[in-house]
């Protein structure tokens, strides 16, 4: 049985997946950031929680979904009523310049995506961290190949 500790360990080492995911989020560096901060925290304080140690990824990517959420609800109820304003410098990191073509795709098309194609996940690990039945998430997956196709050839 692998200890907390090394679990804690292989978190860290995998945290630029995290990182990734909580970016097709919030869809800005420094958020993106602050959600893996909270990830780590949350696994960091729920590990003894996490039954099976070989589904630490899966349990992970699910936190790391649900945060990311989290905090944008979080940042919606703080910005209502607000004027607009400057959100800062654009974000430079070029490499997920990918994220802004999965902009017209729903949260969890767009998870599902990133999963399958970043995160070379296959359709039942997805399905398992998604918590929906593996034909749904083939479902998912194939509309919204079908909708970014469809954008694409629009562009062009």
């Amino acid at each position: 049985m692998e200890s907390d500790d090394r679990i804690f360990r292989r978190i860290i080492d995998q945290r630029d997946r995290f990182y990734r995911m909580a970016y097709s989020y919030v869809r800005n560096e420094q958020d993106a950031m602050d959600v893996v901060q909270e990830v780590a925290c949350k696994a960091f304080k729920h590990i003894k929680e996490l039954r099976d140690p070989e589904y630490a990824e899966t349990w992970l990517f699910r936190v790391t979904i649900n945060t990311s959420i989290d905090f944008l609800r979080k940042q919606k109820h703080e910005q209502a009523g607000l004027p607009e304003h400057d959100n800062g410098a654009p974000d430079s990191y070029d490499k997920l310049a990918v994220f802004d073509t999965l902009r017209p795709l729903d949260d969890t098309s767009r998870t599902i995506v990133v999963l399958h194609h970043m995160e070379d996940k296959n359709f039942e690990q997805i399905s398992c961290i998604m918590g929906k039945n593996v034909n749904t998430v083939k479902t998912i997956y194939y509309r919204a190949m079908k909708t970014l196709k469809e954008q694409i050839e629009k562009e062009a």
